[in-house]
């Protein structure tokens, strides 16, 4: 498909235009081993993406129109696994800390893992705050250029 496969275990993103350091990540297959794989796809926004909450914090795409930046690299049937977004975060430039001063907070790119099946400790993530994600990395929010990272899982053919 012509979309950059990943390994299952740790990632590290470090090209990313916004993050103060590489996006790290660790991810194993929600599918039996071996009949998945992990796709790292960098996208402009809009995406027209029409996602479904299959189970509590499990997002499933149902529609890619032709116009959206994923057309041909996101599939009916990938699961979301984890998005870019645009964070409020405490920035320590090197000069500031060597001369005794205080971070500063700024806009920065995270990386949000959404977690389908997360510990009793934690719940789902809501659909509107992964929703809320994609979106701040538009080109009119503070700290968006326009372009978000989807990871997908996707099933094996």
């Amino acid at each position: 498909t012509g979309v950059p496969r990943q390994p299952w275990g740790p990632l590290s993103l470090v090209d990313v235009v916004g993050a103060q350091s590489p996006l790290d990540g660790v991810f194993r297959p929600l599918l039996d081993a071996g009949k998945s794989e992990l796709f790292v796809l960098r996208m402009d926004l809009p995406l027209g993406i029409l996602f479904e909450e299959a189970a509590p914090g499990r997002f499933e795409v149902v529609e890619v129109v032709e116009q959206g930046g994923a057309n041909g690299r996101v599939l009916p049937g990938d699961t979301l696994r984890a998005t870019t977004c645009v964070r409020m975060a405490m920035s320590y430039p090197a000069w500031q800390l060597a001369l005794g001063g205080i971070g500063r907070p700024t806009s920065q790119k995270k990386l949000l893992e959404i977690t389908p099946f997360p510990s009793d400790s934690s719940p789902p993530v809501a659909f509107e705050t992964v929703m809320g994600a994609i979106q701040s990395n538009a080109q009119g929010s503070p700290g968006g250029n326009g372009q978000v990272i989807l990871l997908v899982e996707r099933p094996k053919p």
